[in-house]
């Protein structure tokens, strides 16, 4: 019998609270939260970790159980968010990356 994987709805919910939180930081301190607090968060956590993506600019869960569906940066599973099927804001950060790429290679002459 397969296992069943987990509801991922309440992490969801905590990392968008935590991203929320990281925003109210950066307002009142010009900086976010200090970047242990994912390990920290953590080791409370069984099925998903929780860190700092810094291409997304966000706190993201990273899938530690093989019965916890993988999430992309932006708590997409894998149906909505794949590598030939992005959903809408990991495709903007693909194509920011994209754009740097071909602005440091224009500079250097490649």
């Amino acid at each position: 019998m397969a296992q069943k994987m987990i509801n991922p709805a309440q992490y969801i919910a905590f990392i968008d609270t935590l991203n929320e939180l990281e925003q109210k930081a950066k307002k009142i301190r010009r900086y976010g939260l200090p970047m242990d607090i994912g390990r920290v968060i953590s080791e409370d956590f069984q099925d998903y970790s929780v860190e700092w993506d810094s291409m997304a600019a966000r706190w993201t869960l990273v899938s530690e159980t093989d019965d916890a569906p993988a999430l992309c940066s932006f708590n997409q599973t894998a149906a909505e968010c794949s590598e030939t099927d992005l959903c809408e804001q990991c495709w903007q950060i693909a194509q920011a990356n994209e754009d740097e790429s071909d602005e440091q290679r224009a500079y250097s002459g490649n």
